[in-house]
């Protein structure tokens, strides 16, 4: 997922159109990479353990390097979040919020299964 598919995401969750047709203006551009990478980076701390190699994105285009189901079922909420508390909308920041943080302990808990039997299928099977 890139920073504009995650911004676009997170405003189609607040009901807005906004995303679709993201500014170039320098200062809209850099908002959006402040708020995705303050939860990228919570969010990469959790899914990684407390391993901080931790690379912010710079572009709008570059990739958020997350699982696809930690950045659809939390990283949108928590943009959304912050996008909701920038414009003083109370109500849906407290909703984003509760969503967020409640995707976000889903997260944190999820973990690779170990192969501890050695047995695989074949493409066959």
């Amino acid at each position: 997922m890139t920073v504009r598919e995650a911004y676009s995401g997170a405003m189609a969750l607040l009901g807005e159109t906004g995303g679709a047709g993201l500014s170039n203006q320098p200062q809209t551009v850099n908002r959006i990479l402040a708020i995705v990478n303050a939860v990228y980076a919570d969010l990469y701390t959790v899914v990684r353990r407390g391993q901080y190699d931790f690379h912010p994105v710079h572009d709008i285009d570059d990739v958020i390097w997350l699982p696809r189901r930690v950045c659809n079922d939390c990283l949108l909420y928590g943009v959304a979040m912050h996008i909701a508390m920038g414009e003083d909308d109370a109500n849906r920041q407290a909703v984003m919020a509760s969503l967020y943080n409640q995707k976000r302990a889903v997260a944190s808990r999820i973990s690779k299964v170990k192969d501890v039997y050695g047995y695989a299928l074949s493409d066959d099977e």
